[in-house]
């Protein structure tokens, strides 16, 4: 829309946040998600500091079941603004989407300490009383009988390592869940996976019978035994196993998408189809089921339909160049424009020529002088998604040099997109060490949010540089002495006691002991006592003992453990 002014001059026309709102908002009425959330987008982008347009589009995304989207829209909105209450309960709802039930009642507690009486009060605490019952939070994740709620949580914290090239590290942790939970399946499933990924076929093999002789129709286990055949070059067996997979039982998301990729994988495209049919009833707006559809229906030359699918994830993320490349390319080949694409990826990503092109496009950008490069970066939002794109790339080298373009840049934009980066779970903890460094440098605001060592922190750069393959055990620490010393402003008292167990840890150079769950709450028992004295509190440890409900003979063995490292203030 424009407005011409005497001289004929065509100026655009910007509209104010409340209009998006309003539009929005007509848009829900109608039910109509999609347009609505365009709307949102629109508000939230013309001021970012509007905690009302951020909440909007976190819930829509919610709706969407994009929770780690919305997630890390609220935890960005909170750590560079003035955090309001409401964003925590968003965040609660997100977590426990994600299978983060811990972080989900931490922040249902900080939601109503600050805002007893609120809006989402009765709610909260509602929510709460479910996290509490076993047989309610068994109902609300629709879990198996024979689950453990830990197991879902520790499969969702894997899925994120693999998702970030962390092989080995998540191996690590399914392994050290296991000898807790020996009989979690969905663990032993994903362990083959991700033995698989780490290249360890022979142990993706041992782990895949372990399950089958429990279980022989097992579909994730036989799924991953097809998996294997089809990675040793036997390809009837694989494709005798994938069709005779029968079952009368309700499957989980994540098997249908394991046979999904199988079927596509092994060119059973009428299977797939209904497959996939399956999971979009289930999940309508995630991108991988998306992208699938239009997989195989482009495999099929169904056009229109592929199409549809690269439509929808535009409507969802206008910013998304892997579905604007793919919409693009179905077009060129149903105008004949274009041949089929040498390579079609089945992984949401765009084909390797592609991926070289836009790297090589990316470098000549960069040899431009800086304040060409500033202008792009101030005013193209091509080139703005288009470095973000880089980010998704495996090669970190080129990571590095994006993000040490943002720290070039240095503006409110840059930090966010830095601040972004941190909370994303499908990049390694090395690069986000070195991106906590760059935001120091900016002078950006502490604390920081992150998601680090499968663990979500909020802390000081000096708080979270803890050691790379600290296990599960020992980050959980780390939560607990966010929750109750940087969440509540002791962040000095936290600063300390974090410069203890990182001296404490160093002693074992990476092989560290195994610790209970009763030692993981003393421990943070003793290092908030110890920090706490540090800043110069007075605290009385049975206060701690109730707080973290331990007794004062464990509290006092923790102390023993970590009082060579402490170091007393000047």
């Amino acid at each position: 829309m424009t407005e011409k002014k005497a001289n004929g001059k065509i100026i655009p026309f910007r509209q104010e946040t409340a209009f998006y709102m309003k539009r929005g908002a007509k848009q829900m009425e109608k039910n109509d998600l999609l347009s609505a959330l365009c709307r949102y987008r629109q508000a939230y982008e013309s001021d970012p500091s509007n905690v009302d347009s951020c909440l909007a589009v976190a819930e829509l995304l919610y709706q969407m079941q994009r929770y780690e989207e919305s997630n890390r829209l609220l935890l960005l909105y909170i750590s560079m603004y003035e955090p309001a209450p409401e964003c925590f309960f968003g965040i609660a709802c997100n977590y426990f989407g994600m299978h983060e039930f811990d972080y989900a009642s931490e922040s249902l507690e900080t939601y109503l300490r600050l805002d007893p009486d609120g809006t989402y009060a009765y709610d909260a605490e509602d929510f709460l009383d479910m996290l509490d019952d076993d047989d309610a939070l068994a109902e609300a994740t629709g879990i198996s009988d024979d689950e453990d709620f830990d197991t879902l949580t520790i499969c969702t914290r894997a899925k994120h390592l693999l998702d970030a090239g962390e092989t080995e590290i998540a191996v690590g942790l399914l392994k050290e869940h296991l000898h807790e939970v020996p009989a979690a399946w969905r663990a032993w499933n994903l362990l083959a996976v991700a033995q698989y990924c780490a290249g360890d076929r022979k142990g993706a093999k041992e782990t895949t019978d372990i399950v089958l002789a429990e279980d022989p129709q097992n579909r994730a286990a036989l799924c991953n035994r097809i998996l294997l055949l089809h990675a040793e070059g036997k390809e009837e067996e694989a494709l005798a196993l994938l069709d005779g997979m029968h079952s009368e039982r309700e499957e989980l998301p994540e098997t249908l998408s394991s046979i999904a990729v199988l079927q596509l994988e092994l060119g059973r495209l009428k299977a797939a189809k209904n497959t996939l049919a399956q999971l979009y009833a289930i999940a309508p707006y995630d991108t991988n089921v998306l992208h699938q559809m239009g997989y195989c229906a482009r495999q099929m030359e169904a056009y229109e339909e592929a199409q549809k699918c690269y439509r929808k994830l535009l409507r969802i993320d206008p910013r998304d160049t892997v579905a604007h490349y793919y919409l693009l390319a179905l077009k060129n080949a149903q105008d004949g424009a274009q041949s089929r694409p040498a390579y079609w990826s089945l992984a949401y990503r765009v084909p390797l020529p592609e991926m070289l092109r836009r790297l090589n496009h990316v470098n000549r950008l960069f040899s431009l002088p800086e304040p060409e490069l500033r202008k792009k970066w101030e005013q193209e939002q091509s080139f703005r998604d288009l470095l973000n794109w880089v980010l998704t790339v495996q090669d970190e080298k080129t990571k590095r040099a994006i993000l040490s373009f943002y720290f070039l840049m240095g503006d409110r934009r840059a930090e966010y997109e830095l601040r972004s980066f941190l909370l994303r779970t499908d990049q390694p903890d090395g690069l986000k060490r070195e991106t906590l460094g760059l935001l120091k440098r900016l002078n950006a605001k502490e604390p920081y949010m992150a998601y680090l060592g499968s663990q979500w922190v909020q802390g000081s750069v000096s708080v979270m540089l803890l050691p790379n393959d600290m296990p599960e055990s020992y980050g959980n620490i780390l939560r607990f002495l966010a929750e109750r010393l940087t969440m509540n402003g002791q962040e000095q008292a936290a600063k300390f006691a974090m410069q203890v167990l990182k001296r404490y840890l160093e002693q074992f150079e990476g092989r560290y002991p195994r610790i209970s769950v009763n030692q993981q709450s003393s421990f943070a028992a003793a290092l908030e006592l110890i920090g706490r004295q540090l800043d110069g509190q007075n605290v009385a440890e049975q206060e701690l003992c109730q707080a973290y409900k331990v007794t004062p003979i464990r509290l006092k063995n923790a102390l023993a453990k970590f009082e060579p490292f402490r170091e007393e203030q000047p």
